[in-house]
């Protein structure tokens, strides 16, 4: 977090073996924020793990930001992507128009 110290709270691992963490900066909720801001969403899978309290907070947080993206699309329409979204049946990128030139190393 660029030059800050953070602490993980760390839960159950996912599927993979990964940690799911909560990332705490000065005692605040970086990923609650990030949730509040619209940056980001909930995994609804690890929400079981957590505490009642931080369970709600999260909903809540999800719940305030619905209906603000269309707000957003209104003033300034960006094509956005929704992480949550992506699975493993999303279709991969489409590639640029032009292939790009190899260079030769002679």
């Amino acid at each position: 977090m660029f030059s800050h110290d953070v602490e993980l709270d760390c839960g159950v691992p996912d599927r993979y073996g990964r940690e799911v963490c909560v990332v705490l900066r000065g005692g605040q909720d970086v990923n609650l924020k990030q949730v509040r801001a619209g940056l980001a969403g909930r995994y609804r899978q690890y929400s079981k793990a957590q505490s009642v309290e931080r369970r709600e907070s999260y909903a809540a947080a999800e719940r305030e930001t619905q209906g603000r993206e269309e707000w957003l699309n209104t003033i300034v329409p960006i094509a956005t992507i929704n992480p949550l979204a992506l699975n493993r049946d999303a279709q991969p990128r489409q590639r640029a128009s032009r292939t790009r030139r190899s260079r030769s190393l002679d």
